[in-house]
């Protein structure tokens, strides 16, 4: 038996936080801040980037941004991997968006990314949802997902540290 102040650290429920604005960064070359709404912290140059499985630790994010008086920006939007020229069939648009997302890390300065992603799921697939996997090289139509994966991502990652930006 555990104490009851581990248990209540162990008990984590749906602890994902739903940012708005991500999904409007076309449109309006912005993208939301977390903590949100808060008007007395500085803005950092750093930018939490990645699926919908970033939004899960919005939080740990948070809480630090609090403790230094800072904000940071936020890129996370559902099904979309933060790697560059890779598309899905079931996700319209997620080439034009991860664009988006580098345009403005270059536009910003960013100077610290931090990708966080359901990795596996996009070379592999999902077992569990029955879901094949979908990601696509946009240049090579015929590769695989795997292929897609091994080569785009360590490209990505090349194009964010040519800009200067550390990658975490």
């Amino acid at each position: 038996r555990f104490p009851d102040e581990i248990i209540k650290l162990a008990v984590v429920g749906d602890e994902r936080i739903k940012i708005k604005g991500a999904d409007n960064l076309l449109e309006s070359g912005e993208l939301p801040t977390i903590p949100i709404n808060d008007q007395n912290s500085s803005i950092r140059p750093i930018l939490l980037w990645g699926d919908s499985h970033a939004t899960y630790v919005i939080l740990a994010f948070e809480s630090l941004c609090k403790k230094h008086n800072a904000s940071i920006y936020v890129a996370a939007k559902a099904g979309i991997p933060p790697i560059l020229g890779t598309t899905r069939a079931e996700r319209s648009g997620m080439q034009q968006y991860n664009a988006a997302v580098y345009d403005f890390i270059k536009q910003k300065q960013i100077k610290d990314v931090v990708l966080v992603c359901r990795w596996a799921v996009y070379p592999l697939g999902d077992s569990f949802a029955q879901k094949s996997p979908s990601l696509v090289d946009c240049s090579k139509a015929n590769s695989s997902a795997r292929q897609t994966f091994a080569t785009q991502l360590p490209l990505t990652i090349d194009k964010l540290t040519s800009l200067g930006v550390r990658v975490w």
